[in-house]
């Protein structure tokens, strides 16, 4: 999970937090980030493996 969660981050949320703030985004709204995060997760484990 630690190697998924580092992708999807820099995948999903940091382009749209990169010019913005990777901090504020993530504190605005953590439940969404997590909802996705975890639906991408299992998306990207099951493309992966």
């Amino acid at each position: 999970m630690l190697q998924f969660a580092p992708v999807i981050c820099e995948q999903g949320p940091s382009a749209p937090s990169s010019p913005t703030s990777p901090g504020g985004s993530r504190l605005r709204r953590p439940c969404p980030l997590n909802a996705d995060a975890m639906e991408r997760i299992s998306v990207v484990s099951q493309v992966n493996y």
